[in-house]
């Protein structure tokens, strides 16, 4: 039994964003002797997990779709993804997977027709609190941090917000991506290793200088193809 209050302890995460607050109370007190009412606990906290991960990838995969159907939006400075009736218990999840996958700020929104939600995630360099305080005026309530925040407002002024953030982002200077410093530190460390064979194994100094210029070459088509990808 010890071993399952740690465990249902850990549980408790996921548990939470689902709306079982005032169930997941019970477990931290002392565990009832009978062990069934027990392993019927943990059996609903489990469906619980595995229904928020259905829900979560739904509301990933649907925001990759948006990104599919107009890619002129990776020009944005700041992704902004809605959907009518997301999980609203997830969409923080879901924005962190986003800029994990994007590299750049990333907010998703839950609207439901008369009032929209929601949460928003960053990357180092970009203050999304000071970003979400720009919009305020056509917010109903908003708070958090620098790389996390969470707001509200009515479903009528979702453009509005768009425009304000992007007008924001267009007053500082937006830092690299993570994908974009990635990629970086990849082709370099590449480059560095090609750059040590040559040297190792040029025969002169003429032919060092060729292979280098071939290396040179291949940055340069190297760097135009990221730059065509991001």
């Amino acid at each position: 039994m010890e071993k399952f209050t740690w465990w249902h302890g850990f549980k408790r995460y996921d548990f939470d964003f689902m709306g079982h607050e005032a169930f997941i109370v019970e477990p931290f007190e002392p565990l009832p002797e009978n062990e069934a009412v027990a392993k019927n606990i943990a059996q609903v906290i489990d469906e619980s997990n595995v229904k928020r991960q259905e829900i979560e990838k739904e509301i990933f995969v649907s925001a990759e779709k948006q990104i599919e159907d107009n890619p002129d939006m990776l020009n944005d400075r700041v992704l902004i993804f809605t959907g009518e009736n997301w999980h609203g218990g997830v969409i923080g999840i879901v924005a962190s997977r986003l800029v994990q996958k994007y590299g750049k700020p990333c907010m998703v929104i839950t609207d439901d027709g008369e009032n929209a939600k929601g949460s928003a995630r960053s990357i180092e360099g970009f203050n999304l609190f000071e970003a979400i305080s720009y919009a305020k005026d056509c917010l109903t309530h908003f708070g958090g941090h620098t790389l996390a925040a969470g707001f509200g407002m009515k479903s009528e002024n979702i453009p509005v917000f768009r425009k304000a953030i992007e007008d924001y982002s267009c007053t500082v200077e937006m830092p690299f991506s993570s994908v974009e410093l990635d990629r970086k530190r990849t082709r370099d460390e590449a480059l560095e290793v090609l750059q040590g064979v040559v040297d190792n194994t040029a025969s002169s100094e003429d032919a060092k200088s060729k292979a280098l210029a071939e290396i040179t070459t291949i940055a340069k088509v190297m760097e135009a193809e990221a730059n065509i990808e991001t």
